[in-house]
């Protein structure tokens, strides 16, 4: 049972699947289920901003952060800083953030989720698809596609194994 817990979010036919795990004292009919764990990958930031900390403090503001993958010494240096955050699904999936890195100006930065299950593009949310979407079916089929604010871009292409960033200088000779 843990280890289906870890592995997840989990889908059935394509949807997202959520499960938990009843702790003491607590009553099936109380449980809400709208929070999943997921690996979420932030893209953009700066190599050496890649670290526990900003992990953290990203991570924080999607949900409560269950995992920042860094080395022994706080650092990731791949292609992006892997988290896994409990998201709270009744609200629209987050597409990146602004943060501030010391420099003068904020830089985005691009989530994107591992193993995330069909989603609307329209809203954000994960408990439906596009067609089924109550802003689609407001707007009597008028919205057009590039009105969409969400995409398949959101999914992350799981690669447990990331190659670290090689930065090679040439010696200048004198």
């Amino acid at each position: 049972m843990d280890r289906v817990l870890m592995l997840s979010p989990w889908s059935f036919d394509k949807y997202l699947l959520v499960l938990h795990k009843l702790g003491v004292g607590e009553v099936v009919n109380q449980l809400k289920f709208n929070r999943v764990s997921f690996w979420v990958q932030i893209h953009g930031l700066p190599i050496m901003s890649q670290t526990k900390d900003v992990g953290l403090r990203i991570g924080e503001t999607l949900g409560r952060v269950e995992k920042v993958d860094v080395d022994d010494k706080g650092f990731c240096l791949g292609n992006y800083l892997w988290i896994r955050v409990l998201v709270d699904i009744s609200t629209p999936l987050c597409r990146g953030r602004l943060v501030r890195m010391g420099g003068p100006l904020p830089t985005w930065v691009d989530f994107k989720y591992e193993r995330l299950p069909i989603f609307c593009y329209w809203c954000g949310l994960v408990d439906h698809d596009e067609k089924d979407c109550m802003q689609w079916m407001r707007s009597k089929e008028s919205l057009r596609a590039e009105d969409k604010q969400y995409g398949p871009w959101l999914r992350a292409v799981p690669d447990r194994v990331q190659r670290p960033q090689m930065v090679v200088a040439s010696k200048k000779e004198c």
